[in-house]
């Protein structure tokens, strides 16, 4: 029986995504739709930076976050003082749903939903770069080799490979509507299901993913999900303010 923890030391608004990071599990929280009162918490309840819109995706790098939010990218320093890292009109398409992030070799990753694009962003120039289209990209997470996994907010849900510049769908079951986060460990991959509330459990298979088992149902909007390197799943469920957790190294 698959064990979760109910985290309920700090209430949320909207939680949208977890980030463990640098020793701090970091939270999105939208706050109230489009009312610019979104913030970065930890875990524990603490602001790290406030004053945002709607902060969806979070990406840490070299002691900075990076959020996702909107139409534009923050990157917060360890004081929670934030600057723009991209505005929307750095976008070959005019930024409309910035929603999940990743780094991957010195590089930043964002989707933009409504647009359709994935892009990758050069930290040091800070410019965005198409790299590939695919019908509303939403959660991207990386394996250790670089290989990029992107789900989408689609109905059914998708899971795509990115790698050496070709894109390929791996999964696609009409069980599943919304895919929202991705995270993978190197030897699974995980993902969450916003309008049919499961998180589900993958093999990696060299440039395949198997199905293993749905880890849990019945969440209500299961958002950008995070996983610590001590095996820890942490997903936010947006829509009712609440963050729970499943042990997976106990699933194991």
């Amino acid at each position: 029986m698959i064990k979760v923890l109910l985290l309920m030391a700090v209430s949320f608004t909207h939680p949208e995504s977890v980030l463990p990071a640098g020793g701090t599990i970091y939270v999105s929280d939208i706050g109230k739709f489009g009312a610019g009162d979104g913030a970065i918490l930890t875990l524990k309840g603490d602001t790290v930076a406030k004053g945002l819109v709607d902060p969806k995706g979070l990406a840490y790098y070299n002691g900075k976050i990076y959020a996702a939010d909107v139409n534009r990218i923050w990157e917060i320093d360890e004081t929670g003082s934030k600057s723009i890292c991209c505005s929307p009109k750095d976008f070959s398409l005019n930024a409309r749903f910035l929603n999940d992030l990743a780094v991957h070799d010195g590089k930043l990753y964002v989707s933009d939903t409504y647009t359709n694009q994935v892009y990758e962003i050069n930290l040091s120039k800070k410019k965005p770069k198409l790299l590939f289209k695919i019908p509303k990209p939403n959660g991207i997470c990386f394996t250790p080799d670089g290989k990029m996994f992107v789900i989408t907010f689609t109905i059914p849900a998708r899971i795509y490979l990115y790698s050496h510049g070709k894109i390929k769908k791996l999964f696609e079951d009409k069980k599943f509507e919304g895919g929202d986060g991705i995270v993978c460990d190197g030897k699974h991959l995980y993902a969450s299901f916003y309008l049919s509330g499961q998180v589900v459990e993958f093999n990696l298979k060299k440039d395949k993913i198997e199905f293993v088992k749905v880890l849990k149902d019945g969440l209500k909007t299961p958002a950008d999900i995070g996983l610590s390197q001590d095996g820890i799943l942490y997903i936010p469920q947006l829509s009712i303010g609440k963050i729970i957790e499943i042990n997976l190294k106990e699933e194991k």
